[in-house]
């Protein structure tokens, strides 16, 4: 089985660290630091324009992703996968239109963290196609409109639980740490 995994917010915890920075950042500038609104991207959140987002996805963002702590089970479960024969696949939108090198960026996260995987992709923009490429059979993400744009293409879709992340659709299952990850992936697989 091939198992497709996002990086942030899915095998990590950054949004509470990211909207802190975030309103520490905003206070930089100048203004309040409270979210003007409430939206699940943090860009939107604050009245920034364009330079000062970009400058907080890459440098201030950047920190909190290198910093962020791991999902309950994220290595245990990951280690098992692999030890089963699963491949384990990481599917990131971290591009270089923040940061200015994602992807030793993330390989140093990777190794620092000993993140077991098989393979990295990095820019995905289109996470749908992305897995129909590595011909994926499990997809976890954070991201809504990931989770439904991949669970169309009848992959076997998976959301980790964050509080902007509700949805209407029973086929998507919500898990809410890595070992129930594992438990519900036994249960799919068993069918």
């Amino acid at each position: 089985m091939r198992i497709g995994i996002d990086i942030d917010d899915t095998m990590t915890f950054i949004k509470d660290d990211l909207l802190e920075a975030a309103c520490l950042y905003d206070k930089t500038l100048g203004n309040t630091g409270i979210p003007v609104e409430d939206h699940y991207y943090i860009g939107k959140r604050f009245n920034w324009n364009k330079d000062e987002y970009r400058y907080f996805m890459g440098e201030v963002r950047k920190d909190v992703v290198m910093n962020a702590k791991l999902r309950p089970g994220l290595i245990e479960i990951l280690t098992k996968l692999r030890e089963l024969g699963h491949k384990i696949i990481i599917i990131t939108a971290r591009t270089n239109y923040y940061y200015k090198d994602p992807y030793n960026m993330t390989m140093d996260w990777l190794k620092k963290e000993n993140i077991p995987y098989d393979k990295l992709i990095l820019g995905s923009i289109n996470k749908k196609k992305d897995c129909i490429n590595e011909k994926i059979d499990i997809f976890l993400d954070d991201d809504i409109n990931n989770c439904l744009k991949v669970n169309e293409t009848g992959i076997k879709t998976f959301i980790m639980d964050n509080v902007d992340n509700y949805l209407d659709n029973n086929e998507i299952i919500r898990v809410f740490d890595f070992y129930d990850f594992y438990e519900k992936i036994e249960k799919v697989l068993k069918k």
